[in-house]
């Protein structure tokens, strides 16, 4: 997953089937988590990868910043529609191809996991990777994630006509007062998430603020 220490953008959930033959490829490609890596890599390790593993064998599910506020407004917390776009995209990939060990993200386990899929009597066996960089199709997800969250946050940049800083520092939180001065609340709404605590220094109290777009 990518977008957790991010205060603009989605959330962005990835899957990938590999198999040893496809294991190779991507080994080949040089897939690597390393977070100095630039985006303009990333786009580009992700396209390679794209045309190794084939429409059919990833998934992306992209959690865009408007549906989690109105999910945490209504529920108080975002960790069960995160684990959904999880159970979404392992189950897209499990229709498609036999499979009996799943990679998942260390934030959430297991059970947790399994107790959102359709199939209470799932043999899949999951793995909590604590070193993804050991597993080529969960470093390739990782990547697949982190590429299409460039994306969504090029969309905003574009629509903001400015770059929008990485993280949740303080020049995030400058750039966010500024956003909220120009745009607006519901607007911040939609690029931010609001629980985080980069809004408490917009002086913006969004709990008891009525936006246009009411909640879920």
């Amino acid at each position: 997953m990518f977008g957790m220490h991010e205060y603009f953008g989605p959330f962005v959930v990835a899957g990938a089937y590999c198999d040893e033959k496809l294991e190779v490829g991507l080994r080949q490609i040089g897939v690597s988590l390393d977070k100095k890596i630039t985006d303009e890599i990333v786009e580009d390790k992700a396209a390679q990868i794209k045309k190794l593993l084939g429409p059919d064998r990833y998934e992306i599910s992209v959690l865009q910043p408007l549906d989690i506020n109105r999910f945490f407004e209504n529920k108080g917390f975002v960790s069960k529609i995160l684990v959904s776009r999880y159970v979404d995209v392992i189950e897209k990939l499990l229709k498609k191809f036999e499979c009996g060990l799943v990679f998942v993200d260390t934030s959430y386990s297991e059970k947790l996991v399994k107790s959102v899929l359709d199939d209470p009597d799932c043999k899949v066996k999951f793995h909590q990777a604590v070193k993804a960089e050991s597993d080529s199709a969960v470093t390739a997800a990782s990547i697949l994630a982190r590429a299409a969250f460039i994306d969504e946050i090029g969309a905003a940049c574009r629509m903001l006509g400015e770059d929008i800083p990485k993280g949740v520092g303080e020049l995030v939180s400058e750039f966010a007062k500024r956003v909220f001065e120009k745009f607006g609340p519901d607007k911040l709404r939609e690029l931010v998430k609001l629980y985080y605590k980069n809004t408490a220094k917009l002086g913006f109290d969004y709990k008891n603020y009525k936006f246009k777009i009411g909640n879920l």
